[in-house]
């Protein structure tokens, strides 16, 4: 596999954040919910990761081909977008105010706002 496959210029962050799935997430799961002991548990856990790893790159190649924001952001902004996108996962029932995500990542209401539209192609 290439290394540019993987990394596109300045906005090599972008390849590497890749959605996580119903399938992702069951992996992660069942590597904390080992049902053996000993040697067993060990090559389990082994298998699940290499499957978690198999699950990430697939998303991350699927990716590739995704046409990237005609507007650069800086690979930090890019991160912190990434960042904003995972909080407001995570806290679905109850996410934060525009308010407090802006101070929670860090970047200006503007700026938030203009990176989801681009980066995510969705308004906040």
């Amino acid at each position: 596999m290439s290394r540019n496959l993987l990394i596109r210029s300045n906005e090599w962050k972008a390849s590497f954040f890749p959605k996580v799935t119903p399938a992702i997430r069951a992996v992660a799961e069942q590597l904390f919910d080992a049902p053996f002991r000993g040697a067993l548990k060990r090559m389990y856990l082994q298998a699940k990761v290499f499957e978690l790893l198999t699950l990430q790159f697939d998303a991350v190649l699927s990716d590739v081909g995704r046409e990237l924001p005609s507007v650069k952001l800086k690979s930090e902004t890019v991160a912190r977008l990434h960042y904003a996108r995972e909080i407001l996962t995570n806290q679905l029932e109850n996410p934060p105010s525009l308010s407090e995500l802006v101070r929670q990542v860090g970047l200006s209401k503007r700026s938030l706002q203009r990176g989801f539209k681009l980066l995510f192609e969705k308004t906040w």
